[in-house]
């Protein structure tokens, strides 16, 4: 007969799984603890965007010895150039309508006022996207709350990527997402369909980004309040998207050659003291020219100066905790993967006729996030409580946090960076 005992080997293991145990329900209730409060979360939101946009900088210009960032507040670099894409001054043209919207405010297109407008937009979508979530997660304040807070504000794809890519308009996506969602709730499907008409015309990638997903999460035939019919529904929730969509797909393209652009934006003073070095944006510009059949040339040639076939595996071996935590999630709440969960994944489709490649793994990770709000919303309404899980798959993802942002030319920019800076030759990364 053999008698276990504290002091012997072969209790030794069990106590040992069973302090583990204790030690992960305590982290556990610790997160829920700090970050469950509302207020708390707003401020992880709005820390994580502050940690895109410089915190990795200054840490590993830290780390490695290197000179601090130069130019920290009055830049959107790159994406200088589409917040200057107007109907006024170049006709109809994609992206065209923030241009339009600031063209009449001088003040707003300088360097400080673009990053105003950037950093007001982010801070905007911060507070709706918190409003949103500490409403749907009510139910698990002390349960489950302060551990998607973390996820949300740690993992690569979401707010650390949207305070990294400063500028950029998938914030304006985000924004018109939650609108109709809040509309669509309502059962208001005409007036949902506004702010996803306006996205497109702010940035195509909407309509593969959010629209469907807005779409799953409608179904207008199953309400009793559609008025009307499931297809009279359907029409009014589809009606400003696909006006929107078709006029950029067959009036999108600027009537100009592309000399006369890149004329126009050098001879534009407003525009030259604002892009970074008062130099044209070639690459920009040339979004305004290109055909479809450009875009599949593009993207197989940007595969290759992206080393995709290198980072790809990278990024899509992180987006499988995502997408597997998503997947927990469902199960854990004894719920079918619906369409919504399907739709999320719409944006890697956007790999085919776009090269941000990794930019769209994260797209689809933060619908993935989006969804897993909302059903806890739903469920909430049902009277039941959402379980939120402190996985294996979540601990990954908050712990991918010490790689920074997903980048746009790698999976992560800065592991990348600081082995460049290391690394005794020159690695194609």
């Amino acid at each position: 007969m053999i008698v276990s005992s504290p002091d012997l080997p072969g209790s030794f293991g069990f106590e040992s799984k069973a302090g583990a145990r204790q030690n992960l329900k305590i982290m556990r209730k610790t997160i829920d603890r700090l970050f469950g409060q509302p207020v708390a979360a707003l401020a992880l939101f709005i820390f994580a965007l502050v940690c895109g946009w410089h915190g990795f900088d200054l840490a590993l210009n830290a780390a490695t010895g290197g000179p601090g960032p130069r130019d920290l507040i009055v830049t959107v670099n790159q994406r200088t150039t589409q917040y200057f894409f107007n109907y006024q001054d170049l006709g109809f043209i994609k992206r065209g309508l923030v241009g339009t919207l600031l063209h009449p405010f001088p003040a707003l297109t300088t360097r400080l006022g673009l990053a105003s407008v950037s950093g007001a937009l982010l801070i905007l979508f911060t507070v709706l996207f918190w409003r949103l979530f500490i409403t749907s997660t009510a139910s698990v304040a002390q349960q489950g709350r302060g551990v998607l807070a973390l996820l949300c504000a740690t993992m690569p794809g979401f707010f650390l990527r949207l305070g990294w890519d400063f500028g950029r308009f998938d914030v304006l996506d985000l924004i018109a997402a939650l609108a109709s969602f809040a509309l669509i709730e309502r059962s208001w499907w005409f007036l949902a369909s506004i702010p996803a008409g306006f996205a497109i015309l702010a940035h195509e990638d909407f309509a593969l980004f959010a629209l469907p997903l807005m779409v799953a999460l409608a179904r207008p035939g199953v309400s009793t309040q559609s008025g009307g019919g499931r297809a009279w529904a359907w029409a009014k929730l589809l009606a400003v998207p696909g006006a929107a969509t078709g006029a950029v797909a067959v009036w999108g393209r600027s009537h100009w050659d592309f000399a006369a652009l890149v004329h126009y934006f050098a001879a534009n003073t407003a525009y030259v003291a604002a892009a970074p070095g008062g130099q044209v944006n070639l690459d920009e510009v040339a979004v305004l020219t290109r055909t479809l059949r450009d875009n599949f040339a593009l993207d197989a040639q940007m595969f290759v100066a992206k080393r995709a076939a290198f980072h790809l595996p990278i990024i899509l071996v992180w987006f499988w905790f995502v997408w597997k935590y998503a997947s927990n999630f469902y199960q854990r709440n004894n719920l079918r993967k619906d369409l919504a969960f399907g739709a999320a994944l719409a944006p890697l489709l956007l790999g085919i006729i776009g090269f941000d490649y990794y930019r769209w793994v994260a797209m689809a990770a933060v619908n993935l996030i989006l969804v897993i709000v909302l059903q806890c919303r739903r469920l909430a309404k049902a009277g039941i409580v959402p379980v939120i899980g402190w996985d294996l798959n979540a601990k990954v993802l908050v712990a991918s946090a010490i790689f920074g942002p997903i980048c746009n030319t790698k999976s992560f920019l800065y592991p990348f960076l600081l082995l460049d800076r290391i690394w005794p030759g020159k690695i194609p990364w």
